[in-house]
């Protein structure tokens, strides 16, 4: 949202971080600093390559006429499954469970998320 203010000398531009609003005011009361993720890995938005799921979920639910988000979470846990039990991994270059079983087996450490 951007708020123009015309001013004799030149116009200024308020941009959303720029007005205080009423979670700014709530958080500036109770005394917390808020702090700004300037990363989209710190913003939670790491994307995976090709953006499998995502372009995967939306053209499955289109072919098939699937509007009801109960049908969304059935394709979205088929799809889940059908990566971690049989495609392979794009950068590692296995399928992500046998990995991780064989990380298990051989005691290395495995993160599952």
């Amino acid at each position: 949202m951007v708020i123009i203010i015309d001013s004799v000398w030149r116009k200024h531009r308020l941009f959303t971080d720029d007005v205080d609003t009423q979670w700014r005011k709530v958080l500036r009361d109770i005394r917390v600093q808020l702090t700004y993720a300037l990363s989209p890995q710190a913003k939670g938005k790491i994307e995976r390559p090709y953006r499998w799921l995502q372009d995967r979920l939306v053209r499955t639910c289109a072919r098939e006429g699937i509007i009801e988000i109960g049908e969304t979470q059935q394709v979205l846990a088929y799809e889940v499954k059908r990566y971690n039990e049989h495609q392979l991994h794009s950068t590692t270059g296995e399928i992500p469970i046998v990995r991780f079983e064989r990380a298990f087996l051989e005691k290395l450490e495995a993160h599952i998320t």
